[in-house]
Order: C-alpha cells, then structure tokens, then sequence
C-alpha cells in the first residue's frame, strides 16, 4: 500500500458525507516541507455535522475502506 494512493481513497470516501473534517499529522506536514516526513498512517480530525457524529462517520469510513 502506497501512503498517498491510500489518502485518495480515504478523502473520496469522506467528500460522501456533509461533514468538516482535514488531514493533520505527518502527511499534512510533509505537504508544507522541503522533505517528506515519513509517517505510515494518516491523521483525519472529523468535526461533527447536524446529520453525522464524528465518531458514526469515522465508523463508517473504516468499514468502507475495508480496515477494522
């Protein structure tokens, strides 16, 4: 699995629901860096929505994508 090939799958999967949310962490940073800062996982902060908890929509993104 390539990092950034699996952070495409995880924002098409979160633009399905109406909530805020942004990447963080290493790979945000490594965005902003001359070098890349290596990291192998991806950092989201999720803002609940009127329609979705934080919590039910990282629920349901996991499952989505398949990770447990």
């Amino acid at each position: 699995m390539k990092l950034f090939d699996e952070l495409q799958r995880v924002v098409q999967s979160l633009k399905e629901y109406p909530a805020q949310w942004a990447i963080c962490g290493g790979v945000a940073a490594s965005i902003y860096r001359a070098s890349a800062r290596f990291t192998d996982d991806i950092d989201i902060a999720l803002v609940d929505s009127e329609t979705i908890s934080a919590e039910d929509l990282s629920t349901k993104i996991i499952r989505n994508l398949g990770y447990k």
